[in-house]
């Protein structure tokens, strides 16, 4: 990968979306539960390795740093076999694994961060604070299976959206950017 496209995931998709839908996911485990929580970390701790490795032959001193300070130990503790890795240099290359792809999870997904774009845009253009409570969001999509990939993403939703209810039906004046679907604000 170029480096402009890792600044770009870093940047836009890592910390400006999943940052923030996790946030709840870490924070609240009483109510969305350990495993969430332990899922967020885990990914958070995979991603967030995996970008430091990509930026390492272009940032060497400063990848190798934080590295060293929050990722070393833990990688030194799981590579038993292997010649234990003093440094990112030395560390593998972040693999691709086919087994992971989850098409529909990355749809939904995709879905989720095109509804927060949304209601982010309402929000600032109506010089709302992005924590203003929403009373309810109406999203009304035609296609096959919406309302079901909706209802993977809800809780994410709620909580970055500060939304109180979601339904399928009802006024909407707003379209989505990415996959055109009819969203309605209700405060």
């Amino acid at each position: 990968r170029t480096k402009a496209e890792v600044e770009q995931f870093f940047w836009h998709l890592f910390c400006d979306q999943y940052l923030e839908v996790v946030k709840d996911r870490l924070y609240n485990p009483g109510l969305r539960g350990e495993e969430a929580k332990r899922s967020a970390q885990t990914t958070l701790y995979l991603t967030l390795l995996g970008i430091l490795k990509m930026m390492a032959p272009i940032m060497p001193h400063i990848t190798e740093e934080i590295y060293q300070l929050f990722f070393a130990e833990k990688e030194q503790k799981e590579q038993k076999k292997e010649r234990k890795k003093s440094s990112i240099h030395l560390s593998s290359w972040p693999a691709f694994n086919v087994k992971m792809i989850d098409e529909k999870a990355e749809l939904a997904g995709d879905v989720g961060v095109d509804i927060i774009n949304v209601v982010r845009k309402y929000k600032s253009e109506n010089q709302l604070s992005l924590k203003e409570e929403i009373a309810e969001l109406v999203i009304v999509s035609e296609e096959a299976e919406f309302k079901e990939m909706i209802v993977q993403v809800q809780q994410d939703l709620k909580a970055v959206l500060n939304v109180k209810k979601i339904t399928f039906a009802g006024e909407t004046s707003l379209e989505s950017e990415q996959f055109s679907f009819k969203i309605g604000i209700h405060k």
